[in-house]
């Protein structure tokens, strides 16, 4: 079937070349706001988001990443104020790319009170988030790569074909050196077998049963490990700190707070000083969390007295 393009009614410059926290790694981020066809409308064929994400690592310097969003979608996102959508309708018009501007971007932006309201949870969640979310993520990937360190060990020493009841001991002190949340022998209930419990091996929710061979549980943690990609390694190698999740959480923190008191945002940051010295690592994680916790506090604070 035909494919009729959504027509672009805005392509603006985001991410670190917006908040001007770039540095010489960084790729270069564009959002498009689009219109779908009255056919894809009718048809409710419209795609909320596109990507053109070369992979699902980080792309290269000066490499393009661009994030398609259908109106509907983005007027969705506005109004629910997350941060990505409330950012876009404060990017200064010199962010934007040349000959991409319709109308409709006019009419949102000269009608964004209806749009954006004083609530601003949605920025003080993402805060927290994306402060907690890499670290907890390196917590993971040291115990995924240490379990599939395990059984590739033992694969290459008793061989492929070894189940995993055989090495159970030898495994029940590889798990004692992680913790209970990310590591267990969970049973599981088969109904098949008259409600008897089925002793698995779990490992960041992903469980084989004892029955497995020691080839197939080192197959199944290692794509697991594959999966947490790029960014969870170098937190690992970092001691566990995401820097650049943490400078954005900084960011948006600061964000909401200018928003609550001032009505707008302001792009570049004019923050972005700190910001980058998050993003190097050149603060002490206590330092920064101690940012992201008072900033909240005074979020809430000026969310009470806005309410009062």
């Amino acid at each position: 079937s035909r494919t009729i393009p959504m027509r672009q009614i805005i392509r603006m410059v985001y991410g670190s070349h917006l908040f001007g926290t770039n540095i010489e790694s960084s790729d270069r981020d564009f959002k498009v706001v689009c219109l779908p066809s009255a056919e894809d409308i009718l048809l409710q064929k419209v795609k909320k988001v596109r990507h053109n994400g070369l992979s699902k690592e980080r792309n290269q310097p000066e490499q393009e990443d661009v994030e398609f969003l259908s109106l509907q979608h983005y007027l969705k996102m506005l109004c629910e104020g997350q941060t990505m959508a409330v950012d876009m309708a404060f990017v200064p018009e010199e962010y934007y790319v040349a000959g991409s501007l319709g109308p409709e971007w006019y009419a949102i932006r000269s009608n964004m009170g209806r749009f954006i309201h004083s609530n601003v949870t949605a920025f003080a969640s993402f805060a927290l988030s994306q402060a907690r979310r890499y670290s907890v993520k390196a917590d993971r990937l040291d115990a995924l790569e240490a379990a599939h360190g395990f059984f590739a060990a033992m694969e290459d020493l008793h061989g492929p074909s070894t189940k995993v009841t055989e090495v159970r001991m030898d495994l029940m002190g590889m798990a004692c050196e992680h913790s209970r949340e990310v590591m267990g022998f969970p049973r599981i209930i088969n109904p098949s077998r008259n409600g008897v419990g089925i002793e698995h091996f779990e490992c960041c929710d992903r469980k084989v049963p004892m029955g497995a061979t020691v080839k197939e549980a080192a197959n199944i943690y290692r794509k697991a490990t594959e999966f947490y990609g790029k960014r969870a390694r170098l937190a690992q190698q970092m001691g566990g700190q995401d820097w650049k999740a943490m400078s954005h959480a900084v960011r948006v923190v600061r964000e909401a707070e200018e928003l609550l008191l001032d009505g707008k945002i302001t792009f570049p940051r004019p923050e972005a000083n700190l910001l980058l010295q998050v993003r190097k690592g050149e603060l002490a994680h206590e330092e920064v969390m101690s940012l992201i916790e008072e900033g909240l506090e005074r979020v809430n604070l000026a969310q009470e007295n806005r309410s009062t």
